[in-house]
C-alpha cells in the first residue's frame, strides 16, 4: 500500500551567486495574476500576448518579475538586482512575463 502524498504549492525564484563571498542564493519571484475580466489587466494582457489570447476560456496570465535589491544569506552583501537579458541601457523596470493555460 503506497501512503498518499501530501501537496505542497509551488513557486517561482531566481538564484544568484554572490560576487563576495560565492555562495548561491534564492530568491522568490514577485508574481501578480491577471484577471482578463479586470480592463486595467485586460489591456495588458493584449499588449503581452495579443487580443486572441482573452478568449482563451481557460488561460491563467501572471506576470513574473525580480526584486529590485537582493541579500547575501551568507555575507548580508546587498546587491542592485538586475535581470540576464537586460541591456545595459534599458530602464531595469522590465518584467518578464509567461502564460499558463
Amino acid at each position: 500500500m503506497t501512503k498518499e502524498l501530501r501537496q505542497v504549492e509551488m513557486h517561482g525564484s531566481y538564484v544568484f551567486d554572490c560576487p563576495e563571498c560565492g555562495v548561491e542564493n534564492w530568491q522568490r519571484c514577485i508574481t501578480e495574476f491577471l484577471n482578463k475580466n479586470n480592463p486595467e489587466d485586460a489591456a495588458c494582457i493584449e499588449s503581452l500576448y495579443g487580443l486572441e489570447a482573452l478568449s482563451e476560456d481557460r488561460a491563467v496570465f501572471r506576470m513574473v518579475s525580480h526584486p529590485d535589491t537582493v541579500k547575501c544569506k551568507e555575507c548580508k552583501t546587498t546587491f542592485k538586482a538586475v535581470s540576464p537579458d537586460a541591456d545595459d541601457d534599458e530602464d531595469e523596470d522590465e518584467f518578464d512575463s509567461d502564460m499558463e493555460i
